[in-house]
């Protein structure tokens, strides 16, 4: 378990987000702006596409906090301009389990966190459950 829920921890959970099966990959640089230093970057941030969540600083950090910084609105009828409908839905699951947590999901250290929007009747993404 990290301190950074006092503000003061470095953190890294692993996300994971798919739509209709695909993979979206994060973008590298989410709340860095290249044209500030490094010292103004956003507590929660990515540096390259892996999916790693960099939590540097921030109190009581969120999924939904993150998804803020990103500027892809996330909740349990949308994922970015995927709306859920009749069909579809928004799922998500936090190393391995089913959670409806969405953006007030805590973070934590080495979390597996998967986002995804389809069918509801489709499997679940390959990472599900998948350690690393």
């Amino acid at each position: 378990m990290s301190d950074s829920s006092a503000g003061g921890g470095h953190i890294h959970p692993q996300l994971a987000v798919y739509v209709r099966g695909n993979q979206i990959s994060l973008p590298a640089n989410i709340g860095i702006d290249p044209s500030k230093p490094l010292t103004e970057m956003a507590g929660l941030h990515t540096h390259d596409s892996s999916g790693v969540i960099h939590v540097e600083n921030a109190a009581n950090p969120t999924l939904g906090q993150f998804f803020q910084v990103w500027g892809v609105p996330l909740s349990s009828t949308q994922l970015g301009p995927n709306h859920a409908k009749t069909g579809d839905v928004v799922r998500m699951w936090v190393d391995g389990k089913a959670s409806q947590a969405f953006g007030a999901l805590p973070l934590e250290d080495g979390q597996q966190i998967v986002v995804s929007f389809g069918p509801a009747n489709a499997a679940p993404p390959p990472s599900v459950g998948a350690s690393s």
